[in-house]
């Protein structure tokens, strides 16, 4: 169809002007050509003229087509380990989908979803189950297209990922489902769960709950043990409950050694249950060396050290090396340590005391180990400030010590750090007042001033309690010589007794807390898979400004239970983020250790542990969840059918007035006066006219 801005009416004027130019240029002339030319000639001018006219008038050529598209419906079968007993049942739903004028895809899903051409290719192997996943994964890969419903054959059995009903509420189509599976409950006896501290440390006891369920068991004797590797750590004996009754079963563990333990509890397989798959569930926990070596640096002798040495020796996960300065060269407990890299916290206690040897107080602040000073009357403030000034959050400004008596106060930043929580209230204690250095002290601008130092009722602004964190490293430094005194209160003031201690224990757990501040980070995407699940890694990778890098290589090896290395690479995403699909592994606890590097240099490593579970995850519920599939129908305007009744979805979808053709058109254009093929086709005949004019002997 060719369109004009104005209409077709201009069209007229445009073929009257033609036509009499045309005709006045041969009538006019002296010379007749003889026929056929004297038609001719006038037509090939007329038309010539008539094409240059109607293209100043910038006509359009428009073409409209139309197209039909039928209707998609996508089905979406369930491929987890829980519908292996009912794979014939599946199959026979997928046959029984009528044939209807509709576009059906088939698509498979388990903890992912993927699409398949055929019902052979469908495989019940799936460690999860995750619908809400499925849902929202078909209507991405079909929202393009005419999705007008969907057909969810599955058990209703979801461990993974959102409630599905959310996800069919905010549908704009219907899913119709179909329970496969047995609604009704079974005969079983399963592990609901095994709960223990992920973290433990060595010699330490830790316990161990494992909840067992039973159905149709009700008075049969059992027994619960609980294993490390081959071999049992603990068996309880127990009478099954009532059907759907939670049995609680209390165990202790005491590892001896540190590292990835994981524990199994398994119970008696009796007979008739309809799976055996899910009598044994594990659990693995990190455990640690409790041990925590920490150097006492003493001046000299003080009643504060001799509290601080008390409160240490008490906590028997502290192993404490006490030097006491005697004179400059020596102490009193023999030759301070060669190496101190083996330490991992320094307390200085008045340290370096009158006369004592930079030396040794260069190597303790060039050790890159984490500090807590401690000031006393007798610390040597001038060599404080020359050797420590860059590793201690605070430092003196002048070289005369000016002490008086202070409060101990907290500042509004202290009152939330973690090293003053479960403390009781200053304003409800009596603690005796501290010996406080007032002649100045430079702050560290990184630092944070959790106490401040008050004067006879008046807050001085003078730092008592500071900590930093500064490239990992965590330092501390306490101001106030005296505190020996909140560990001797009368009798009236016992209540205070217990706050130096605990403020002492928060202020080295604090020290003592690992920070991550790493360049490389790489982790599982979750710390337990299931036996059978892919296992998959994601990292990110830094430069020293904290921004992205792209093209590093992270390398990654997986330690088996075994010793085993299985080397692996991530692959880069965008914005310094790697991500690898490592497949499955057997069942097992599993070290990483990854390394970024980019050309020769090294950026960082980064190092973890996983966990490769039982089965026992899809096992867990034996019986199909109908009435959740009965409410994702509700929820999404579909309709909620029987197994046996899948062959009725035809008259469904048929009485869905949205099920139904779409009807697309799609209008191409073009603008003819832009169209060279038509200019062409001017000076096509503008040629043509020229030359027979000159060969019939017109001029």
């Amino acid at each position: 169809m060719i369109l004009f801005g104005n209409g077709w009416w201009p069209v007229i004027p445009c073929i009257a002007l033609a036509l009499g130019a045309s005709f006045l240029a041969y009538r006019r002339s002296a010379f007749r050509p003889p026929m056929p030319w004297r038609a001719v000639l006038p037509g090939l001018r007329f038309t010539s003229l008539l094409l240059c006219l109607v293209l100043l008038l910038q006509p359009l050529w428009r073409h409209t087509s139309r197209r039909e598209s039928p209707p998609v419906l996508a089905i979406l079968a369930d491929e987890s380990l829980s519908m292996a007993h009912y794979d014939s049942v599946l199959q026979s739903a997928l046959r029984a989908v009528p044939s209807m004028e509709a576009d059906v895809r088939t698509f498979g899903f388990s903890s992912a979803t993927r699409p398949v051409n055929n019902m052979d290719s469908l495989h019940s192997t799936g460690a999860r189950t995750d619908i809400s996943q499925a849902l929202t994964a078909v209507q991405k890969a079909l929202g393009s297209e005419h999705l007008r419903a969907i057909l969810l054959l599955s058990d209703g059995q979801y461990n993974t990922g959102r409630n599905p009903l959310y996800v069919a509420a905010e549908m704009p189509f219907p899913i119709h489902t179909a329970v496969i599976g047995d609604t009704l409950e079974q005969r079983d006896v399963k592990i609901q769960r095994i709960v223990t501290n992920e973290l433990g440390y060595a010699g330490a006891e830790i316990p161990v709950e494992v909840s067992v369920m039973a159905q149709g068991y009700e008075g049969h004797q059992v027994a619960v043990s609980v294993a490390l590797g081959g071999t049992v750590l603990s068996t309880v004996h127990a009478t099954l409950p009532s059907d759907g009754i939670v049995l609680p079963v209390s165990m202790q563990y005491t590892p001896s050694s540190t590292g990835l333990h994981q524990l199994t509890a398994s119970i008696t397989r009796l007979e008739g249950e309809a799976t055996h798959e899910n009598n044994a569930a594990t659990v693995t926990l990190n455990i640690l060396d409790n041990r925590r070596r920490l150097l006492l640096a003493a001046g000299a002798p003080h009643p504060d050290l001799a509290a601080m040495r008390h409160m240490l020796h008490r906590e028997e996960e502290h192993e404490v090396a006490t030097f006491i300065q005697k004179d400059a060269q020596s102490f009193y407990e023999g030759g301070f340590p060669d190496s101190l890299e083996n330490f991992d916290l320094i307390i200085l206690a008045g340290f370096p005391g009158s006369g004592a040897s930079p030396q040794v107080a260069r190597r303790i602040a060039s050790a890159g180990t984490r500090l807590l000073f401690v000031l006393t009357e007798r610390t040597d403030l001038s060599v404080l400030r020359e050797v420590f000034e860059e590793v201690l959050p605070v430092v003196p400004s002048g070289e005369q010590p000016l002490y008086a008596e202070a409060s101990f106060e907290l500042t509004p930043l202290g009152r939330q750090h973690a090293v003053l929580q479960n403390l009781a209230p200053l304003s409800t204690l009596q603690l005796p007042p501290l010996l406080f250095n007032a002649s100045g002290w430079q702050i560290s601008p990184d630092a944070r001033v959790l106490a401040q130092a008050n004067l006879g009722g008046v807050s001085v602004q003078g730092p008592l309690l500071i900590v930093r964190s500064r490239n990992g490293i965590r330092t501390g430094a306490l101001l106030g010589s005296g505190t020996w005194r909140w560990n001797s209160l009368p009798e009236d003031l016992a209540e205070s007794d217990s706050w130096w201690p605990v403020l002492f224990h928060n202020l080295i757990q604090w020290l003592l807390a690992p920070e991550d501040d790493r360049r490389v980070r790489v982790a599982p995407t979750q710390q337990v898979f299931a036996g059978g699940e892919s296992i998959q890694f994601v990292g990110q990778v830094y430069n020293e400004s904290l921004q992205g890098v792209d093209n590093a290589t992270v390398a990654l090896d997986i330690i088996a239970p075994d010793s085993a290395r299985f080397p692996y690479t991530l692959n880069s995403l965008s914005n310094g983020r790697y991500a690898a699909d490592l497949g499955t592994l057997p069942q097992g606890p599993y070290t990483y250790e990854a390394r970024a590097t980019q050309g020769n240099a090294g950026l960082g490593t980064d190092s973890g542990n996983f966990t490769v579970g039982t089965l026992a995850l899809e096992y867990a519920e034996t019986r199909a969840n109908a009435p959740l599939m009965r409410q994702i129908a509700y929820r999404s305007g579909g309709q909620f059918l029987a197994q046996d009744d899948v062959n009725t979805l035809a008259s469904v979808l048929r009485a869905d007035s949205a099920f139904v053709p779409r009807t697309s058109a799609e209008v191409r254009e073009r603008a003819l006066w832009q169209w060279p093929l038509l200019l062409a086709v001017v000076l096509v005949l503008l040629t043509a006219e020229w030359v027979l004019r000159k060969r019939v002997g017109l001029a």
